[in-house]
């Protein structure tokens, strides 16, 4: 029923209601898994198996037939599935990078995930005893100190890096150095690619644009789960191709 709710007011609502609540909502002392089951607070559509598998396919039908690499996917939110998908097609090592630790832990749901890939035809062994087993026999290695740890991993140790709408989220003070990590890290014959979603993330529209950055890069704004950068498309790839790509 509370879901039932959540996903009536995330259609219906107007964005400046729905920008008051998270105002609101987010600053309250509840439980993170409370705001995980509310549809209004949660961004993540990739706890669907199905959606998962399609997205990491999009990216890795870019790449030039990888195998046994090393992949990153920046921004992973609420699921770590990227993990299993990734070991299926191939991966040795996984890095999975946000800027905390918001994973779901919960095991059916990575269960599901693996009966997915075998009803899919992959071969795949994985040990599904508890999510630090899951994590070691996927290779994955899972880091949350945003820019940071960017920072940590090695020069042109990466293969394939990829986010889904995640690029749009970065801080717009970080961004030009979160490319340029990226850029780094990146081997010469490696592949970045990223799916950016340029409208608000309050209605699916340019509200955001109303706002002044002194309101809009404020504190208050940036940590009510409804940020966005509002870097626009053309000013993007002049950023890209600064940093190096």
């Amino acid at each position: 029923m509370l879901i039932e709710i959540g996903n009536l007011i995330k259609i219906y609502m107007p964005w400046y209601v729905k920008l008051i609540m998270k105002l609101v909502l987010s600053r309250l002392p509840t439980q993170r898994t409370i705001w995980q089951i509310l549809p209004l607070m949660r961004h993540s559509a990739m706890l669907s198996p199905e959606y998962a598998y399609s997205i990491f396919t999009k990216h890795f039908n870019m790449t030039k037939n990888l195998n046994s690499f090393v992949c990153m996917e920046l921004g992973p939110g609420e699921s770590l599935f990227n993990a299993l998908i990734a070991k299926a097609f191939g991966a040795k090592k996984v890095l999975l990078v946000d800027v905390k630790n918001c994973a779901i832990h919960k095991m059916s749901l990575y269960r599901d995930m693996y009966l997915f890939l075998i009803g899919k035809g992959h071969k795949l062994t994985i040990d599904l005893s508890n999510f630090k087993n899951l994590m070691h026999s996927c290779g994955a290695v899972y880091l949350t100190s945003g820019l940071d740890s960017l920072r940590q991993i090695p020069d042109k140790s990466i293969d394939f890096v990829f986010s889904n709408a995640v690029l749009e989220h970065i801080r717009k003070q970080e961004f030009i150095l979160t490319l340029e990590e990226l850029a780094r890290i990146l081997k010469p014959e490696g592949i970045s690619t990223h799916i950016v979603d340029l409208r608000d993330h309050l209605s699916d529209g340019l509200n955001s644009l109303r706002f002044s950055d002194l309101v809009w890069e404020s504190d208050w704004f940036v940590n009510s789960g409804f940020y966005t950068n509002r870097i626009r498309f053309c000013e993007m790839v002049v950023l890209l191709e600064r940093a190096g790509f």
